[in-house]
């Protein structure tokens, strides 16, 4: 189902299970589990967790806009359709403001 696992069910006579691979695990439909899950205490009580196998960091990049130096430098990243909307929207806001 594309999850890691969440606990589902009310804990009551419904017992709560988990979805994702923690609810395979559970349910004994796999044996081993090998994603970046976070250690959460009802995990715990469901799988066996192993040492740390990867440490790995997370970039993130974005477009650059250069070296110009003016007032729309800000807007450069953004797309035609992106520009567009945020013009719309200050348009929009002022007009607002003009007939109040």
């Amino acid at each position: 189902d594309g999850f890691f696992g969440s606990k589902i069910g009310d804990g009551g006579e419904n017992k709560s299970h988990f979805n994702g691979l923690m609810g395979m695990l559970e349910r004994r439909e796999i044996d081993l589990a090998v994603t970046g899950l976070l250690l959460t205490q009802e995990r715990v009580q469901v799988a066996d967790f192993g040492g740390h196998v990867h440490y790995g960091t997370t970039k993130c990049a974005i477009l650059r806009p250069g070296n110009k130096s003016n007032i729309y430098a800000y807007f450069l990243p953004f797309k035609v359709v992106s520009k567009s909307a945020i013009i719309t929207f200050l348009l929009f806001i002022k007009g607002l403001h003009n007939i109040a």
